[in-house]
């Protein structure tokens, strides 16, 4: 008791938890938390029979082992058999939340290989998005170094899509998307500053086709 009175006098050790931001969030959480803890006690007790106690068994005294076996077998084979459960059910519930989120056309985080060295990559988003979205989709390619993102961005303008590239005077490296410009990937070039204005422009030409928005 004194010991965890000292340690809570020190305000960085205790002990703190915080929700999420969202519902859906907190409940990603605690699903893959769940099915890391009974998963490793599914796979520890599995290995365990295996290794641990069939082993054991077979060196034992018969008369003894009988008396082993009512005792430790039905709590161990409870817990195997629940812990298989809850694993196999929260993993699929996982699973299903990320496919709803993929047809409702949520941005899903891929462990696909790197592009250009870089994960997540702008090359990977735009190829994406001009894929899945084609017309409705928007890109906007910004001051950076290299070419990362040029060739995408021109596949969304070739599906339809309305891009933008920053121009050379307000970027402070030119590269990324000087390279779009000469592509002829982008609808319109623009310095930074105006960008947000013809996006706004952009959407409000959508959701109101009859009105007139100056970019």
């Amino acid at each position: 008791m004194i010991c965890y009175l000292w340690l809570l006098s020190f305000p960085e050790w205790q002990p703190h938890f915080s929700l999420l931001d969202t519902p859906n969030a907190n409940e990603m959480m605690a699903l893959r938390w769940l099915h890391l803890v009974f998963g490793i006690i599914w796979i520890g007790l599995l290995y365990f029979f295996n290794l641990v106690l069939t082993p054991a068994m077979k060196k034992c005294d018969p008369k003894l082992r009988i008396r082993i076996y009512p005792e430790l077998m039905p709590g161990a084979m409870g817990w195997f058999r629940s812990s298989a459960l809850v694993t196999v059910i929260v993993g699929l519930r996982y699973f299903s939340i990320h496919l709803a989120a993929d047809a409702r056309g949520h941005m899903v985080l891929a462990r696909e290989e790197a592009e250009s060295g870089l994960r997540p990559a702008v090359s990977y988003l735009f190829r994406s998005l001009a894929d899945s979205y084609g017309a409705s989709a928007v890109g906007v390619l910004l001051t950076g170094m290299g070419k990362d993102g040029a060739a995408e961005l021109k596949r969304m303008k070739a599906h339809g899509a309305y891009t933008i590239a920053q121009d050379r005077d307000s970027s402070i490296v030119h590269g990324m998307p000087g390279e779009a410009i000469e592509l002829g990937a982008a609808t319109h070039v623009l310095a930074a500053d105006k960008i947000a204005g013809a996006l706004i422009a952009q959407i409000g030409r959508r959701l109101s086709p009859e009105r007139e928005f100056d970019p």
